[in-house]
């Protein structure tokens, strides 16, 4: 919803980081719920490299799974092929699932349906479910590359997703510049953190941060990989005085350094479904013979 200063004063607005943004499109239903409570009456703000992430990690990867669609008549082997052809497949079957809930009726594998909604997708479907609800954002960095739109080439989808230093002329090298005392803090950090994770997460940001600086260069700061980099760091800036709503741990991190609040939606694991399978087998009455 628009932000008023009447509900801004009942409470802070909701940045909604990239992680937010997949997970109400493309996660299971009870996240999606929790996103769906989490949000309702809220201020939502979000930015512009939200939306490159998004686009990258989303868009791009439903025009890969359309390929695989047009190229694999069963559905097995359009999962197979995922499982051969990525080495990163949780977003890819994650959207696959979310194709799967909105064209399979009775169990049915229409492959007609799900060219269909894949290409509606591609074609501003998913760019749409980014702004719904009504989400203000921000564009702070002048990111280059989120609004470049799809195209067609040769009868194919092609969506440029990466960015090269000497191309774009975004305003992240400023606004890193501008906010060197909150990377001076991370640095400063490192050798208290808690645990390697922590450390290694600052450090990976910290070090891209001094190159720029000690070659007195931030235009250093773009480019794909370290943008990337920087990502996390810049999107906790960007928050103000907004919380930041995420399922990324590294946020965990981040923010404190930073001065920034957040949220975080944890994910249930492998291990904790594992207990509760346990727990239930064990009241069965036919447990003994397992």
């Amino acid at each position: 919803m628009p932000c008023s200063p009447s509900n801004e004063q009942e409470q802070p607005p909701l940045f909604l980081e990239t992680t937010i943004q997949i997970e109400r499109v493309v996660g299971l239903p009870e996240r999606k719920e929790a996103i769906k409570n989490r949000i309702a009456h809220r201020c939502l703000r979000t930015s512009t490299l939200v939306l490159r992430e998004f686009k990258e990690r989303l868009l791009h990867k439903c025009i890969l799974l359309l390929e695989l669609v047009l190229r694999y008549e069963h559905r097995a082997d359009v999962e197979t092929a995922i499982s051969q052809m990525f080495s990163d497949t949780k977003i890819l079957l994650q959207l696959w699932a979310q194709v799967q809930r909105e064209t399979i009726g009775d169990g049915v594998y229409d492959v007609e349906l799900v060219i269909e909604t894949l290409k509606s997708y591609i074609e501003g479907g998913l760019e749409k479910r980014f702004c719904i609800p009504s989400v203000e954002v921000s564009n702070d960095t002048s990111c280059e590359i989120a609004p470049k739109e799809v195209r067609i080439e040769h009868r194919f989808y092609v969506l440029n997703v990466y960015c090269n230093r000497r191309e774009v002329n975004c305003n992240l090298p400023a606004f890193i510049e501008r906010h060197k005392d909150a990377f001076e803090a991370m640095q400063r950090r490192i050798p208290n953190a808690k645990t390697k994770d922590e450390r290694d997460e600052l450090s990976r940001i910290v070090i891209v941060y001094q190159d720029a600086k000690n070659r007195n260069d931030f235009n250093r700061v773009k480019g794909q990989r370290n943008c990337n980099v920087l990502s996390d760091a810049t999107i906790a800036l960007e928050a103000r005085d907004a919380i930041i709503y995420t399922t990324d741990k590294d946020f965990e991190y981040i923010c404190p350094v930073c001065n920034r609040r957040f949220i975080r939606e944890t994910t249930t694991r492998y291990w904790d479904i594992s207990r509760r399978v346990a727990w239930a087998c064990a009241l069965l009455p036919c447990a003994a013979g397992f």
